[in-house]
């Protein structure tokens, strides 16, 4: 009988260090993500959410991730802690960029003006 118990008790022993591997663990961290809205610059009225928007980030190592912002304007992207450059692009308007040292989960909103006449493409800002 001594034999079994301390069988019993080696197992239990064994099973508790293997599935938690001698010290509590917690759940698996998230990369930070940054999120936000696009608006159109607009100088006098509220400024109205720009969809379809390229968000680009850059990120510490070099590799870039991108996304689209949706019908209400809003984009969200993982992204790897440290320094990044992320960057809001839109036919039609004027491209905004920012860079800063990403820790935490951060919002970003943008402000994209729209392009002057003669700068968009397809149109030469002349009368026929």
């Amino acid at each position: 009988m001594r034999k079994a118990g301390q069988l019993l008790l080696l197992v239990a022993l064994a099973g508790c260090t293997s599935c938690c591997g001698g010290s509590p663990q917690g759940p698996t961290p998230l990369p930070p993500r940054v999120s936000g809205h696009v608006y159109q610059f607009v100088s006098v009225e509220g400024e109205p959410m720009l969809s379809n928007v390229l968000i680009t980030i850059e990120q510490p190592d070099g590799s870039r991730s991108t996304t689209r912002t949706n019908a209400a304007g809003f984009y969200t992207v993982a992204a790897v802690p440290g320094r990044i450059a992320i960057t809001a692009r839109k036919l039609g308007y004027e491209s905004n960029r920012s860079e800063f040292e990403l820790a935490d989960d951060t919002v970003l909103n943008f402000s994209l003006r729209r392009n002057p006449p003669d700068l968009q493409p397809g149109l030469s800002g002349r009368l026929p």
